[in-house]
């Protein structure tokens, strides 16, 4: 006797035990034993249209919504919102056509699905998050339209974590290249269209009103400044310093020191290779100055600490996002920074090597000064046999 416990329900299916007969509530129709493959194929077809009534919105709805806190497989998708893999992969592909949603290949050569997100590496955050963030974007550029004037990046950005760090807002932040920034990417020239209004808005707005007077008219490095200082991060005020110094090139003991507390500054911890180029650029650049060469290759040496800042700011946002237990290391490390951790790396290898080599060939051309008695000892231990 065939068995429709796999069938019963779906269709209104009732199978009448030893009689061999089958009702099927949707068809009005009594099916007997021999119409067990035409049951199926009905199921199948009752089943592929429930798919199809709820594609591809909801489905799609459901799958963007599943990548929300982190990438997952097709079949982990298919879990997570309850669907087989055919139907998953053949609207995920739509998504990843639609630009909401990308593939990546992990350490682990699983293909992976990533949600497109307005956040630096797109990196996950939540529905309420992203809401939050739009309200406060969009919030801070109308207080600059009530001035009459427009916020540029790094005002929008720095406005943001003020009042992030002010209310202590649910809302990830990170340091990064210029400092401390919102993980949602703040471009002043976008819409930030939401419904959403927090519960504290009107908090919110006073002291969004509060920090655009006291910042606003303020320079771009002035407040960069402002910003290192305020949050005591030496690394960056030296950083900043270095650059400013080299540029001017009026004080060469100067950039020799900052460069050393640069080097001493720099983080060691799981990046043996960010301490080696570190080291690397600051003997280059002493072995240079010796050589009274480094107002001659100062743009590349501004170059070398450049790329290898943006190498050095790549750890400081993964280690300053990973002190968040909302973002775990391993996974951010894995699909969202990773990549651009080694694209940097590659890049500061090749400026630092750039520097090394233009100090080789200066070497032949150059020749050091010798004191008599160095010269002296030199013709001492020339004849020197060792006995």
């Amino acid at each position: 006797m065939w068995d429709c416990g796999i069938i019963r329900g779906v269709m209104g299916v009732k199978d009448y035990g030893d009689c061999g007969i089958i009702w099927c509530e949707k068809y009005r129709h009594v099916y007997t034993i021999n119409n067990n493959i035409y049951i199926l194929k009905l199921l199948f077809k009752d089943m592929a249209e429930t798919n199809e009534r709820k594609a591809p919105g909801e489905i799609k709805s459901k799958i963007l919504g599943a990548l929300n806190d982190r990438p997952l497989s097709a079949q982990d998708i298919g879990k997570a919102i309850g669907s087989n893999w055919s139907t998953v992969k053949n609207y995920v592909q739509e998504l990843v056509g639609e630009k909401k949603v990308k593939e990546i290949i992990a350490t682990d050569k699983i293909t992976y699905y990533q949600k497109i997100t307005e956040t630096y590496y797109n990196i996950p955050i939540t529905k309420k998050q992203e809401d939050l963030f739009k309200f406060l974007f969009s919030s801070i550029i109308r207080e600059y339209k009530n001035i009459k004037s427009s916020p540029n990046r790094t005002q929008l950005a720095k406005d943001s974590v003020e009042v992030i760090n002010e209310l202590k807002l649910d809302l990830p932040t990170a340091w990064y290249i210029y400092g401390q920034i919102p993980l949602m990417i703040p471009d002043p020239t976008k819409e930030f269209t939401t419904s959403f209004v927090p519960e504290n808005a009107k908090q919110i707005g006073e002291i969004i009103s509060k920090i655009v007077s006291k910042f606003n008219g303020m320079k771009v490095k002035e407040r960069q400044q402002d910003h290192y200082v305020q949050y005591d991060n030496h690394l960056y005020i030296i950083k900043k310093s270095l650059l400013e110094e080299l540029g001017l090139m009026n004080n060469k003991k100067k950039i020799l020191e900052l460069f050393s507390q640069f080097y001493i500054k720099c983080p060691v911890s799981d990046f043996p290779d960010l301490f080696d180029l570190t080291e690397r650029l600051n003997l280059t650049v002493n072995k240079l100055a010796l050589l009274d060469l480094l107002e001659k290759y100062k743009v590349e040496a501004i170059l070398s600490l450049e790329s290898l800042w943006k190498f050095v700011a790549s750890y400081q946002l993964l280690k300053s996002l990973s002190r968040n237990p909302q973002f775990k290391e391993d996974e951010i490390m894995q699909f969202n920074i990773g990549p651009a951790i080694e694209t940097k790396k590659y890049c500061a290898e090749e400026a630092i090597s750039n520097l090394e080599s233009i100090y080789l060939s200066e070497l032949p051309n150059k020749e050091v000064d010798i004191s008599e008695g160095a010269k002296g000892i030199r013709e001492i231990m020339s004849e020197w046999t060792g006995e």
